[in-house]
């Protein structure tokens, strides 16, 4: 069986584990000739932003494609740009969840116990300790996920563990024993008041794009925190920027941004109160690799035998 690993994301651990099976596994890179190499393809291994245009394209003239398998979480790109009809198409969530929840929970403890003034004084060789008197403690707080997948669910059992009171939002009826209450997206707005962190870990869809906007940071607890490790586009930044300078949201940590890299212009570096990382929530080279190996591996074997596929995406 023939598969095409489009880029070096973990592919040489993939290489390694397939040696001596019926898989041959053909490494490519975007400029390469994908019509010729995927004419007799099997599976296609890629990521989600390189699937490009020309990717799909080369996809779509495949006859014998079985199976997109991302090496991200994320499929947008795979949504915009279409897959051939024969072709069923999978994610890699669960490979980059773990690494995500831990930025997720270093946000929340960064913002709750007021690191940024910490950094700031130690810049100016301050040592004050009044900036304390607006920390605020983990414990018997509430969290509010907004999408309950892999990640969420990773960040709640992490969250359970400070005991925290957990409130999920979720199209899907799949509660867990992590989870104190879980509401559908219509009930959002209900649920905001309630939390003391909001955290958006939810796909990009028609659907999620300008979901925190100046009506929904208008329904936050005043005070509150916000966190985005979602995707860039749910959030917009000049609402959140305007929450934050008018205190209404006590503090705001974000990975991901439109577009990206993020201007040097944006007025996001200068809001008070907001922690920016890079879209390196996921970025943990010593868990990263390694699980996504396992989950291209997995599913490559369920492929050989007609076995259900894991993280199977349904484009819409």
């Amino acid at each position: 069986m023939k598969i095409v690993y489009l880029g070096p994301l973990a592919r040489e651990l993939v290489k390694t584990a397939l040696a001596g099976s019926q898989f041959e596994l053909v490494a490519a890179e975007p400029d390469s000739d994908l019509d010729n190499i995927l004419s007799d393809a099997s599976v296609l291994i890629t990521t989600g932003p390189t699937y490009s245009q020309k990717v799909a394209e080369a996809a779509k003239k495949s006859s014998s494609l079985k199976l997109i398998q991302l090496t991200s979480a994320g499929f947008e790109n795979v949504e915009k740009f279409g897959a051939p009809s024969g072709a069923q198409l999978c994610n890699a969530a669960e490979a980059w969840s773990i690494a995500v929840a831990e930025h997720a929970m270093a946000m929340m403890l960064a913002l709750r116990r007021r690191l940024i003034d910490a950094l700031s004084q130690q810049r100016e060789n301050q040592w004050n300790r009044t900036y304390a008197d607006n920390c605020r403690s983990m414990y018997g707080s509430t969290v509010l996920i907004v999408g309950y997948g892999r990640i969420g669910k990773q960040i709640a059992r992490r969250a359970k563990a400070f005991s925290m009171r957990i409130i999920a939002v979720s199209a899907e009826s799949d509660r867990d024993d992590y989870v104190d209450e879980l509401v559908g997206i219509d009930a959002l707005y209900t649920a905001l008041p309630k939390a003391d962190i909001v955290v958006a870990a939810v796909p990009s869809t028609p659907e999620t794009v300008n979901m925190f906007n100046t009506d929904s940071f208008a329904h936050f607890k005043p005070g509150s925190t916000f966190i985005n490790v979602a995707r860039g586009d749910v959030v917009n930044a000049v609402d959140l920027e305007a929450a934050l300078r008018s205190n209404h949201i006590g503090g705001a940590a974000i990975d991901v941004t439109v577009p990206e890299p993020l201007p040097s212009h944006s007025p996001l570096w200068a809001a008070p109160n907001l922690i920016i990382t890079p879209h390196v929530a996921g970025a943990v080279p010593d868990l990263v690799p390694l699980n996504i190996r396992d989950v291209v591996v997995e599913n490559l074997k369920r492929l050989a035998n007609g076995e259900t596929l894991k993280n199977l995406v349904v484009l819409k």
